[in-house]
């Protein structure tokens, strides 16, 4: 539970200082970009180390695998049932327009 207080005090923190920039006319960082990318790299690389190191994770691989196609084919469905039926509510045409 602390380490989800730190991740969320982490954004927080960044959320701050972003606004505090911005108001002070400080917006354009012009390598935030490459930084951003540069820490999903680095993100992504200990991930999988982490998962390589964990034995059971192999093991387990199958199950992982069929349990996110069973989310990703739920997700699908369950977001064109949602689309669908509030299209129907608010009446809206196959073009996006309202009848």
């Amino acid at each position: 539970m602390s380490t989800l207080i730190l991740y969320f005090s982490c954004l927080g923190l960044g959320g701050i200082v972003g606004f505090t920039l911005k108001k002070k006319g400080m917006n354009k960082f012009k390598h935030l970009g490459k930084l951003q990318i540069l820490c999903t790299i680095l993100l992504m690389f200990a991930m999988g180390v982490g998962i390589g190191i964990d034995k059971d994770v192999f093991v387990s691989l199958p199950v992982i695998g069929m349990l996110s196609i069973f989310y990703a084919i739920s997700m699908l469905v369950f977001t064109f049932l949602f689309v669908f039926i509030v299209r129907k509510l608010l009446k809206v045409s196959k073009k996006g327009e309202l009848e």
